[in-house]
């Protein structure tokens, strides 16, 4: 399986705690869901969210309070269900270094 979780700001009034309680739920279901000996890959990208709990193109510019590390949530999830262990873990970059 190869998946992504929708980000917090593709959803409707989800606060935080929200979010990652909803997660953790989607990333458990498609483990438990799996095949014995198949593999499941989630490409996820990382939310930056403000003091007021504003995230994506809704925050206000500056500073953000608190970095959703999305990978962490997922292990953290993965971690919940028997027989699930880590192979691998990548970053990616995808801008451009100046």
């Amino acid at each position: 399986v190869l998946t992504g979780v929708p980000d917090i700001h593709e959803l409707d009034n989800v606060t935080l705690k929200g979010y990652i309680d909803w997660f953790q739920m989607v990333v458990k279901l498609i483990l438990e869901k799996l095949p014995e000996q198949s593999r499941a890959i989630f490409m996820q990208t990382d939310v930056k969210v403000t003091k007021d709990g504003s995230h994506g193109q809704k925050a206000k510019s500056g500073s953000y309070w608190q970095w959703l590390d999305k990978a962490h949530i997922a292990i953290l999830a993965a971690s919940q269900v028997p027989g699930v262990r880590l192979l691998w873990h990548r970053i990616i970059f995808s801008g451009q270094l100046t």
